[in-house]
This record gives C-alpha cells, structure tokens and sequence, in this order.
C-alpha cells in the first residue's frame, strides 16, 4: 500500500519531501526530479530512474536493429553538417 504524507509548500515555493519517502526511493542531496502536471496533480519523479529506463529502451532498439552508437553518432554529425552546409553556404568553400 502506497505511503500517504502532506507537506507545506514555503513562501518561495519549495516543499520538503519526507525522510520515508526519500529513503524509499533513494534520493540523496541535490537529486533531480521531474515535475510532471497532469490535470490537477503534481507528479515528481527521480529523474535518474526515468534517464536510465529511456537509455536502455535507446540502446535495446538500436541493438535490435544492428546499429552502434558509434554509427548512430557518425550519421547524427553528417546531416547536422549537411545541414549547416545548406544553411550557411558562404560558410564552406567546396
């Protein structure tokens, strides 16, 4: 069952979340968390977690397709320059 806390938002606007909460999720000092507002809800995620489950989704798809990131990165900084190319001619002396 789902802990249930309130906490008091500050006059700058900061609110302080549980030591059971943070202890529970493992959020240390300074960690980041994404602020998500759906309908009338604040919902806060450790970011971190969230980075770490898109990573593997990125690296299983681009697995799964037999690609490296090291070819993905090559083809990423080819079109950029391609684009940088046709954007600012005068730029490059071809």
């Amino acid at each position: 069952m789902a802990d249930l806390n309130t906490c008091k938002m500050s006059t700058k606007g900061q609110i302080t979340i549980s030591s059971n909460a943070r202890k529970q999720l493992g959020l240390k000092p300074e960690a980041r968390l994404l602020e998500v507002v759906v309908n009338n809800c604040i919902l806060l995620i450790p970011q971190d977690e969230v980075l770490h489950d898109l990573m593997k989704k990125a690296s299983d798809s681009l697995k799964a397709a037999g690609v490296t990131a090291d070819q993905l990165k090559k083809g990423v900084g080819k079109r950029r320059e391609a684009r940088v190319k046709q954007k600012y001619p005068k730029l490059f002396n071809d």
